[in-house]
């Protein structure tokens, strides 16, 4: 008798699995969101009332409220971020140019072809 080897539920892969599951599902969700414009306009209300709750509530600090290392890690982090933002942005673009360069130029449509395809055949 052969025994099936079953994934433990507190093995890594399990875990890394479960994940991978989560963020898909919640890549989903996003995207269907943003399809609508009034129930992604409603999303994006609830988030900034949120954001204000958690901000009177003191669980999100303004910059004006960190001691000055604070600052410095944000203003670093800020940093970080938009250097990487700005790379992916150029890098984006450096591909557009390369492909349009590198891609053979667009085959004209003889006019034969045209008027066929805008004339309909009726049967």
């Amino acid at each position: 008798m052969a025994r099936l080897k079953v994934q433990n539920k507190n093995t890594k892969a399990h875990h890394e699995e479960k994940k991978r599951r989560q963020r898909e599902a919640m890549r989903r969700l996003g995207e269907s969101r943003r399809q609508d414009p009034e129930k992604y306009e409603e999303y994006k209300r609830k988030e900034r009332e949120r954001y204000y709750r958690r901000k009177e509530a003191g669980q999100i600090k303004t910059i004006d409220q960190m001691s000055e290392r604070e600052k410095r890690n944000q203003r670093k982090e800020w940093r970080n971020r938009r250097k990487k933002h700005y790379l992916g942005k150029k890098n984006a673009k450096e591909l557009e140019l390369k492909l349009q360069e590198n891609s053979p130029p667009a085959t004209p449509i003889p006019e034969e072809l045209m008027a066929e395809a805008n004339t309909s055949r009726k049967r």
